[in-house]
């Protein structure tokens, strides 16, 4: 599960063979919150999330994600986001 971004403290995380939809974990300390490639969120407590960033990041990252999430499901090759 390679560590794809850092941001506030989170890391954002893809998981190798992971289930559909294509999706990011969001891990900070014990809080885990998980949320699609394209913004919709999933499931776990953001209580300290800033929202608005992650958007910005996903927006900006987008077709890295979806690179990524192909990659992932195979070879396992990875970008790290910008």
């Amino acid at each position: 599960m390679p560590r794809i971004y850092e941001f506030d403290g989170w890391s954002i995380y893809m998981y190798f063979k992971d289930h559909p939809p294509p999706h990011i974990h969001l891990i900070k300390n014990e809080q885990e919150i998980v949320y699609t490639i394209d913004g919709e969120y999933l499931h776990g407590k953001t209580r300290d999330l800033d929202i608005d960033k992650l958007m910005i990041i996903l927006n900006r990252n987008n077709a890295i994600l979806k690179y990524n999430w192909k990659q992932m499901q195979g070879k396992g090759k990875y970008v790290k986001l910008r």
